[in-house]
């Protein structure tokens, strides 16, 4: 900069294109812009008002969700931020300023989360950009108190200006998944990562791109495989993946042959010897006289394997990076958790359960 070398750009080549507008080339990154962005201003926001220490007490104290990490050590003390973890602290942070930080500072937070997610949505309308319209201007309307408490001198910020154009490129543009640098930044793992440990380190690139042919020769079969081997059911169906289960559990039971009257008590699960006849009953001739002796009849079995969690891919509303995938826990009692930990499972059991109650489930 001191010799002028890359000083600026004085005729740009754009300049007298008809139909050319700079600022439009400048498209939203939720990654970048809002989870790298505006989302680590959040954090040193609430880590200066509410203090870096009691923060993370509230965040260690959280009790086991499904769904949620658990940061047992706090966020303060985290190095090099993935997204991923940014997405996981912006899960729980909410849920951890309620009485600490004033009803201003609550209300920003919350509009600027959830601009962050109505920005993601992977398809959007009239509504859903309505949505986003409040968001901001919720923000905007609270935003003052992060400078009246100190914590910001001035909200001039590059990234915060970035917000009012996000509307605007998703009419132009389409959904933001449509240029989001995060689908790279993964692609970098399964093209650059990946392909470099399977060769010996030594003259390497020929190796990668070898490694990389035999992986898209091997992806290629197994579609012929699944085309060939599965019958759809209808016109237009899709067809499963083979890569990923829909349920997965470990080889090993964690718990092997415990004892149902030890499993009743150390799992907190005190009919489960009356369920379990119930479900086994399902299997012999449904008769009302058969159900009534389910109380006095003995089980065939006394000891069974128990495992402390099982995971389960969800079937992908839209075309995704990585398949969703959930973790069911059930961990007995112990010394570091002295209530055990049992996740809640519903189950839709009928075609006529809706996914947004629990009718029919």
């Amino acid at each position: 900069m001191a010799n002028d070398v890359a000083g600026g750009v004085f005729t740009p080549f754009w300049q007298d294109l008809p139909f050319a507008d700079i600022h439009k080339a400048i498209t939203p990154d939720i990654l970048r812009q809002l989870y790298q962005g505006i989302f680590k201003h959040l954090v040193g926001w609430c880590q200066s008002i509410v203090g870096e220490k009691k923060l993370d007490q509230r965040i260690q104290s959280l009790p086991f969700g499904n769904g949620l990490r658990h940061f047992k050590n706090g966020i303060s003390n985290l190095s090099q931020i993935s997204g991923s973890e940014q997405k996981n602290m912006a899960k729980i942070l909410l849920g951890c300023l309620v009485s600490v930080m004033a009803t201003p500072g609550i209300k920003a937070m919350k509009a600027l989360l959830d601009f962050i997610y109505l920005a993601q949505y992977p398809t959007h309308n009239n509504e859903t950009l309505g949505y986003l319209r409040t968001a901001l201007k919720e923000f905007h309307d609270n935003k003052s108190y992060f400078v009246n408490v100190k914590c910001r001198e001035h909200l001039n910020l590059p990234k915060l200006h970035s917000l009012s154009h996000y509307i605007e490129s998703i009419e132009l543009f389409g959904t933001t998944d449509n240029y989001n640098t995060e689908m790279f930044e993964r692609l970098h793992i399964d093209f650059a990562k990946h392909g470099w440990r399977a060769t010996n380190q030594w003259d390497e690139f020929p190796q990668m791109i070898h490694w990389l042919c035999r992986q898209e020769k091997i992806t290629f079969f197994n579609m012929v495989i699944q085309l060939r081997t599965t019958k759809p059911q209808s016109t237009g169906s899709q067809i499963p993946s083979l890569s990923q289960p829909l349920r997965a559990i470990a080889k090993r039971p964690d718990y092997p042959r415990q004892a149902i009257t030890h499993i009743e008590t150390l799992h907190n699960a005190p009919h489960f010897s009356f369920h379990l006849k119930k479900y086994l009953n399902t299997f012999l001739d449904p008769s009302p006289l058969r159900q009534r002796a389910l109380e006095t009849a003995a089980l065939p079995i006394t000891h069974l394997d128990v495992y402390n969690m099982f995971r389960f891919h969800r079937v992908a509303l839209h075309d995704e990076i990585e398949g969703e995938k959930d973790i069911v826990r059930a961990m007995p009692k112990s010394a570091k958790l002295p209530n055990g930990r049992f996740d809640t499972v519903v189950v839709m059991t009928t075609d006529e359960a809706e996914s947004h109650g629990l009718a029919g489930a």
